[in-house]
């Protein structure tokens, strides 16, 4: 376990472009973000050494196994998980992030009524995760309040007309 007390938890920051900007938005919260392809994360890494941004902590690693390791119960107070892969194919279905066992976890590292923030451009992974989210019994759905700026996903995806979909949970 980590000892510093994280505030925020991004897991798939991608090139970091959030990240970042969630950084500067919260110069006073500690955050962390969760990696999992290598390239990615030496890039942010570099950018928020560039930045001066101190207040990031960087993880590499698979986030299922990652998120037991390093954060303690009843200790988030948000996660963002923003454009996760999908992974449409039935028979890698089982590479899919937010499935039931996951999503308990982390309704375990937040605190109560922590949100969990959520956004994909696939209507079939929305329905999903919204039928596993349902069968943890640990989060009720709240209305969404954006607090961040357009991810790199997000302006693709928006470009390609693709339906954003987004989703915020309070862990109850």
């Amino acid at each position: 376990m980590i000892d510093t007390p994280f505030q925020i938890l991004e897991i798939g920051p991608g090139n970091g472009d959030f990240l970042l900007s969630l950084a500067a938005q919260n110069p006073n919260k500690k955050i962390a973000a969760i990696e999992v392809r290598k390239k990615r994360f030496q890039k942010i890494l570099k950018r928020l050494e560039k930045a001066g941004i101190q207040n990031v902590f960087l993880l590499w690693g698979n986030a299922k196994t990652m998120v037991p390791r390093f954060f303690k119960e009843d200790s988030l107070e948000k996660i963002y998980i923003l454009f996760p892969d999908p992974w449409p194919k039935r028979r890698h279905a089982f590479h899919r992030l937010l499935d039931i066992a996951f999503l308990t976890l982390l309704a375990g590292i937040l605190k109560k009524r922590g949100e969990l923030i959520l956004a994909t451009d696939s209507k079939d992974y929305a329905a999903w995760i919204q039928k596993n989210v349902e069968a943890t019994a640990s989060f009720k759905e709240v209305s969404f309040e954006r607090d961040f700026s357009e991810t790199f996903f997000e302006k693709v995806w928006k470009k390609e007309g693709k339906p954003i979909l987004y989703f915020s949970y309070e862990r109850v």
